[in-house]
């Protein structure tokens, strides 16, 4: 890993979704949580090295850790890392959609809480109703009007209220449905990544095998041509010692081999540059 690699990377796209930082669930309102309770959370869905992962990211697993950073060193390792910290971010995903549904749920109870009161109150009014009809039978018709109109305001109320309730929840229900969307479209992304990578880096290395194999190859082409030329030039030294004696300019014929002998020494070590360069 690189340790100063998250510090230089832009937000992603989960940045804009969940919101300032993940671990929602850990912050206890400080931006901080201890090493072990993120260790434990990560080890729960299953990754064994999760205290190594920790200590990679540049984090001290004897200090708290700021959550805030953690969650931008996780967003730029998504970018480039194929290993076990691609996980962990996963896992963190996985976590902050959970902490949303246990909200919803919460509000949930809170809508249910607020019916079970308003079926009370119209209980209560309607008691109360019967009782002031009972009690002031005299007056029954003037409270009757009275009555009416109070209760067809109430009724005006009550039925604003449960509106704003319903919208206030379809809006709620619209925006997590949307961040979870994102959320899983962003982790389909990073697994489509990961396997693009990953048959890349095959592509890469069966290229590589080929390459080598064909250098060795070429090298033991090139040292069977050196160890022939060798032998070749001896007995073009033996022939012309023989044939020449002492001559110092030896025929043009003599001379055309050499140079053929010579251009094929050099087409070989030409070859053998061109296939280290492509292997590097």
């Amino acid at each position: 890993f690189h340790e100063n690699r998250w510090r230089t990377s832009t937000p992603s796209l989960v940045s804009k979704t969940v919101g300032a930082q993940l671990f929602s669930g850990l912050d206890d309102g400080t931006g901080y949580a201890s090493p072990e309770q993120i260790i434990d959370m990560w080890q729960e869905d299953g990754i064994k090295n999760s205290q190594e992962i920790l200590e990679a990211l540049a984090f001290d697993v004897e200090e708290k850790v700021n959550l805030a950073d953690l969650t931008k060193a996780l967003e730029n390792e998504l970018l480039a890392s194929k290993t076990g910290i691609h996980q962990a971010a996963l896992a963190c995903y996985k976590n902050e959609i959970n902490c949303l549904q246990g909200q919803i749920q919460q509000l949930h109870k809170e809508r249910d809480k607020v019916k079970v009161d308003l079926d009370r109150a119209e209980k209560r009014n309607v008691q109360l109703a019967k009782d002031v009809d009972d009690q002031h039978s005299a007056m029954e018709s003037l409270n009757e009007t009275k009555l009416k109109h109070l209760d067809q305001g109430y009724k005006e109320k009550m039925t604003a209220v449960k509106l704003e309730l319903d919208r206030e929840q379809e809006l709620i229900t619209q925006q997590v449905n949307t961040q979870r969307a994102e959320l899983e479209h962003e982790i389909d992304s990073l697994r489509s990544e990961e396997i693009h990578f990953q048959e890349k880096l095959k592509l890469t290395m069966k290229e590589n095998s080929r390459l080598q194999k064909e250098l060795v190859e070429t090298v033991e082409k090139l040292t069977e041509s050196e160890k022939l030329v060798s032998r070749l030039q001896k007995d073009l030294d033996y022939v012309l010692k023989e044939k020449f004696g002492t001559l110092d300019h030896p025929s043009l014929e003599i001379f055309g081999q050499e140079q053929r002998f010579s251009e094929l020494i050099m087409q070989y070590e030409q070859q053998c540059r061109e296939l280290r360069d492509r292997n590097d």
